[in-house]
């Protein structure tokens, strides 16, 4: 990419020699111009023509020239290298061309060469006569070069300057429109990432390419829309010039504030005093002001200059040698440009360098930027690639934490189970035991006993597992083991968990404990209060889950009475719950009321009000 664009800017530079005309054909290089109303006076083709005033006025030129032998033999035709006011020709008496030109309300400007065909009679081999009469507005009046040669011969020197005047200008246009919603879409896609602003630069660089050319091709033009024409292309050519050279001092490696102010500034000055200048003076085309901007295009160039030549001296990269090609034609080209205002014109009319410069200017800039970006795609493609290894890292440690956790888990469930066994099951074995081996207890009572025991163990495995535990679904089990024992026992009872939600779901050491709170308050009525009826709640009252056994029993003191193996119990599963237990006990009755607190999440709604069962 790099070779291509260096030997591209080569073949640009090469083009500034190219001659602008045939040595085989006739060259009208001199003739006798006269304006309406003042006498004639001989000049040199092309030629300038600065007026004090802006008003309209007819010209004519007339050249007289020789025509060799070969010519009057073979097909001849006329080129012009522009035709800037267009006109009327005649060779010899005879209208040979006839184009649009200027009035006193329309402005025509053609910046393209033009082609027309010689009839063989009308030349001589001396003597021949060339009129040209046109039309003018403007302070600028341009007189164009014109060859008289071989159809064969200039018509590849017509076709050759009108790739460069028109066609090169119209593909620009097209390549620098790509260039700036490429550039310009890259840097606004990137707002809030911080984007370089070399996107910024370019995209402006192409869009003043696309402004200068555009009012370039903008003809024929009302006469008071010129002065904002020339104003307008002037702010493109110099968007276009100051946005390569604050680019390049970028891709260099150098930044300047300072510096890109002065190049803003650049791009409003030449519209600014071409408008104050047409102020003064009433003239479109102000030569000390035209000259002082290129003279100055050219010197801000030497910036970029000096810092790609620094960077070349550093480290030579073929990066730097595409940028230092393209500012060395700029450069060039700039200087030219300035040269031609100073010496009125030596170097011709037709400017075909400029239009070389863009593509090579905008291709270079977006081979960079591309390498860039692509280079840039590469750097976040290996770092994902290494989050991908750290993550998958992460990963592999978070299995393994996890694993350790879920056995740590295990082990304290394993622990809980244990003691919760050994507390309830286990106790109730021994004593059970103890007292079978005194021969203390009936058939009767050691069934019981057994019953009980088999009732702790249910329990036990209702509440084991990893996860939560659907309270209504355990207490259900419970109250599907308890209630036939209960019922044999004479006594009626009334369950009623309508106020229970159907979401509510508790870790096993917390479900459990509620569980064996609800058997024990069971127990004690069943063993000691000689009741009759029960009534069993399991609700949610805000954030607490209520759990009430009542019963209508003959009661105990609870002043004066030790408290048994049961109530130490469930006194000991209230505290490890942080739960509220409430102990309410006389003649009629005894209730034992649970308050748990429930974290806000675990309570949810409560189900439609239904009669207890």
């Amino acid at each position: 990419m790099h070779r291509l664009l260096a030997a591209v800017a080569l073949f640009c530079l090469a083009l500034l020699g190219i001659p602008a005309y045939a040595a085989e054909a006739v060259s009208i290089d001199h003739g006798l111009l006269q304006a309406a109303g003042s006498p004639a006076q001989a000049v040199t083709l092309p030629h300038r023509i600065y007026r004090p005033e802006r008003v309209f006025a007819r010209y004519r030129l007339e050249a007289v020239f020789d025509a060799p032998p070969a010519l009057l033999a073979a097909r001849t035709v006329l080129q012009l290298d522009s035709w800037p006011d267009g006109g009327r020709i005649e060779l010899n008496g005879v209208e040979i061309a006839d184009e649009p030109t200027s009035t006193p309300a329309l402005v025509v400007r053609n910046l393209h060469p033009f082609l027309f065909v010689l009839p063989r009679e009308l030349l001589r081999a001396h003597d021949n006569r060339l009129v040209m009469s046109w039309g003018s507005r403007e302070t600028l009046v341009l007189v164009p070069r014109m060859q008289i040669g071989e159809r064969a011969l200039l018509e590849q020197l017509h076709q050759r300057q009108l790739f460069w005047d028109l066609t090169v200008v119209q593909a620009s246009l097209v390549f620098a429109a790509v260039v700036a919603v490429v550039m310009l879409g890259v840097w606004w896609r990137q707002q809030g990432r911080d984007p370089p602003l070399e996107y910024l630069l370019i995209g402006a660089s192409a869009l003043g390419w696309i402004v200068f050319n555009t009012a370039l091709l903008w003809s024929p033009v009302a006469a008071e829309w010129f002065l904002w024409r020339r104003m307008v292309g002037f702010a493109g050519i110099g968007a276009f010039v100051m946005g390569m050279w604050v680019s390049l001092v970028r891709l260099g490696g150098w930044s300047s504030p300072a510096f890109e102010w002065v190049c803003g500034g650049w791009v409003l000055l030449g519209p600014l005093l071409m408008g104050v200048g047409f102020a003064l003076t009433g003239a479109t085309h102000l030569r000390v002001v035209e000259m002082m901007w290129a003279v100055g295009a050219a010197g801000l160039g030497l910036v970029p200059l000096v810092v790609l030549l620094r960077a070349a001296a550093k480290a030579p990269t073929p990066r730097i040698a595409t940028l230092l090609g393209v500012v060395f034609v700029g450069v060039g080209l700039a200087a030219r440009e300035a040269l031609i205002y100073v010496f009125r014109d030596p170097i011709g009319t037709v400017h075909i360098g400029i239009q070389v410069l863009a593509p090579v200017w905008l291709a270079a800039a977006c081979g960079i930027l591309v390498q860039d970006f692509v280079r840039s795609l590469r750097e976040a493609e290996a770092q994902r690639a290494a989050l991908d290894r750290r993550l998958a890292e992460r990963e592999a440690e978070l299995a393994r934490l996890h694993a350790r956790e879920r056995e740590l888990a295990t082990d304290e469930e394993r622990r809980r189970i244990m003691q919760d066994m050994h507390d309830g099951l286990g106790s109730q074995l021994v004593s059970s035991l103890a007292l079978a081996e005194s021969g203390e207890l009936t058939a009767a009572q050691t069934a019981e006993l057994l019953r009980a025991c088999i009732d702790d163990l249910r329990l036990a495995i209702d509440t084991l597992g990893e996860g939560r535990i659907d309270l209504g679904v355990a207490a259900g089990n419970l109250r599907f083991r308890m209630e036939p024992r209960l019922r044999s026992a004479g006594m009626k009872v009334r369950w009623d968990m309508s106020r229970l939600p159907d979401t509510l779901s508790l870790p096993g050491t917390e479900a459990l404990p509620v569980l064996r709170v609800m058997q024990e308050a069971l127990a004690n009525a069943t063993r000691h209060a000689g009741a009759k009826a029960l009534q069993v709640g399991l609700a949610c009252e805000g954030n607490h889950l209520v759990l009430e056994v009542a019963d209508d029993g003959r009661g105990f003191d609870l002043q004066h009475h030790a408290p048994g193996k049961g109530l130490a119990g469930m006194q000991k599963r209230a505290r490890a719950l942080g739960a509220q237990l409430e102990l309410e006990s006389t003649p009629q009755g005894t209730r034992v009321r649970l308050r748990v607190p429930l974290p806000p999440a675990a309570a949810g709604p409560a189900p439609a009000e239904s009669a207890p069962a």
